[in-house]
């Protein structure tokens, strides 16, 4: 947030400048090869009270990269290039005015050179496609080992506890033990609400922190009380989003209710404590809710946290750090993120959390959907007593169609971005030559390289999702071995889990069917 606010302070300001300088910004960006250059800032330094290693601040508020810094494409017309420039357009995607934009094509000198009228159509509406390629290139890396080797944490601690409480040898093999737990698990739910400023945003003419509120209700409400406990934590919840207030808001989280839920004459004074406040500190109330975890686990007790945000961490702390330090310690908890209407960079952040501890990650572009995923996080109970490998393949099958719709839906998105781009350079260019700005010969150029900018970027974003689709089945089917070896290793039989696993990849298979269903009714809607 504070990044992006230093950005549109820094495009005020070069806008103003140029503007009193009766200069078209298009133009003088145009006539500078080597594009705006300015010093980095000096670094605040932020309050990290939660001892995590260096003490740092997150990678966003580290520095203000050249790479955010405004500048215009350069006419460049091979793929690599495309992919690699920093600079975007000043009326691209959502900041068109198409008022403007005529405007400034009014503007435009007559008798440019081909490369350099062309800049100027791409100074204007050209998008930056680095953070799609970064997208799709951090998409590809996914491997599902982390919670694959979340679960075995698990699995190691459950074989360390049965083998020291039946009194077994230390040196007793893996197969000589059960392979599952054999009494019923108390499940105890501690959800972390987030009530950073950024909550207060309306959704359909409501906030996301009301959505929040009620599915936690509801979810609290729904929950067995001879099998389950139930805790509520909020965090960012003192001071303001102002920056005086943010050591008192980055130091803040506080616990609403605890072990038990309260009745309904309670639950609205709870309710009403919560407010949108002030910053994001995530990993404090990670770090915090180890005093919120049921003891005996992962035998007697199961503690699963449930992260509910519209973003991530900004005070300076980690949340993956603490994430793993709470899944290591003796509460051994899994820890799941709801994400609500986050952007693509910031919900690869948040998967992260949730894989480095067995948890699931479950994006909810429509609030309505979170009581959808609260229910989702009460398939524990039913699965609390499943073997721990049958439990981890359950977590990667799901994390697999996560991936996967999140690859169409980004791909889809790219294209719709893509065509956008084309129809407005388009459009530019069809304007310029009829205003006379430049000659039918020029017209013509620029016409086949936005026809051949769009065929390469379209052609670059296909081959992209083939190539991530197949990478990530590829990983998949590597960790499902792993399992099925582990599994085979423990005494169980092959025939088994293979049948369970079917009966999984059948019910993750209808579920995806469902949500592809949705995502393209939710885009032909838009359109």
């Amino acid at each position: 947030m504070q990044k992006r606010k230093f950005c549109f302070l820094l495009f005020g300001m070069l806008v103003a400048a140029f503007s009193l300088s009766g200069c078209s910004p298009v133009l003088q960006q145009i006539k500078q090869t080597a594009g705006s250059q300015i010093d980095k800032p000096d670094q605040l330094n932020h309050l990290d009270q939660l001892a995590i290693k260096d003490n740092q601040s997150t990678q966003e508020e580290k520095e203000i990269e050249q790479d955010d810094l405004p500048r215009s494409p350069a006419p460049h017309t091979d793929l690599p290039d495309i992919l690699a420039d920093r600079g975007e357009g000043e009326y691209a995607g959502d900041k068109y005015n198409q008022s403007r934009v005529i405007k400034a094509l009014k503007q435009m000198p007559k008798g440019l050179s081909d490369d350099k009228a062309y800049a100027y159509l791409l100074g204007l509406v050209g998008e930056n496609y680095k953070n799609d390629v970064q997208f799709f290139d951090e998409l590809g890396k996914t491997s599902y080992e982390d919670k694959v080797n979340a679960w075995q944490q698990v699995a190691n601690r459950w074989k360390a506890d049965t083998t020291q409480k039946s009194g077994a040898n230390s040196s007793a093999s893996a197969s000589t033990l059960p392979a599952k737990p054999t009494a019923p698990k108390k499940i105890n739910f501690v959800v972390l609400l987030d009530t950073s400023k950024s909550m207060d945003g309306e959704i359909n003419g409501k906030t996301k922190m009301d959505y929040a509120k009620e599915a936690i209700q509801k979810f609290a409400d729904s929950l067995p009380k001879d099998k389950t406990a139930f805790q509520l934590r909020v965090y960012g919840n003192q001071g303001s989003a102002e920056e005086k207030d943010k050591p008192l808001s980055c130091q803040s989280t506080a616990k609403l209710v605890s072990g038990a839920v309260p009745d309904q004459s309670k639950w609205k004074e709870v309710l009403d404590k919560i407010k949108p406040t002030g910053y994001t500190p995530m990993a404090l109330a990670i770090l915090t809710s180890k005093q919120d975890m049921m003891p005996g686990a992962p035998t007697q007790a199961e503690n699963q946290l449930i992260i509910v945000s519209d973003g991530y961490e900004n005070c300076g702390g980690d949340p993956v750090k603490a994430a793993e330090n709470l899944h290591l310690s003796n509460a051994l908890a899994n820890v799941h993120v709801i994400g609500i209407d986050v952007d693509p960079k910031t919900e690869t952040k948040l998967k992260q959390v949730t894989d480095v501890t067995g948890g699931d990650y479950t994006a909810v572009d429509d609030p309505k959907k979170l009581d959808q995923a609260f229910q989702e996080r009460k398939l524990s109970l039913k699965m609390a007593n499943s073997p721990w490998q049958m439990r981890a393949l359950d977590s990667i099958i799901k994390e697999h169609r996560l991936d996967e719709n999140r690859l169409e839906q980004f791909h889809d998105n790219l294209v719709g971005k893509i065509e956008q781009e084309y129809n407005r350079l388009d459009q530019a260019n069809h304007f310029v030559e009829k205003t006379g700005k430049v000659d039918t010969e020029t017209f013509d150029t620029i016409n086949n390289w936005i026809h051949e900018r769009k065929s390469q970027l379209k052609d670059y974003s296909d081959r992209r999702q083939q190539e991530i689709s197949m990478e990530l089945d590829k990983n998949w089917q590597n960790q499902a071995n792993v399992l099925l070896d582990d599994w085979s290793k423990e005494g169980g039989d092959k025939t088994e889990i293979i049948k369970q696993a079917k009966q999984l990849l059948q019910n993750d298979l209808l579920k995806k069917q469902m949500d592809l269903y949705k995502l393209k009714q939710n885009q032909a809607d838009v359109h």
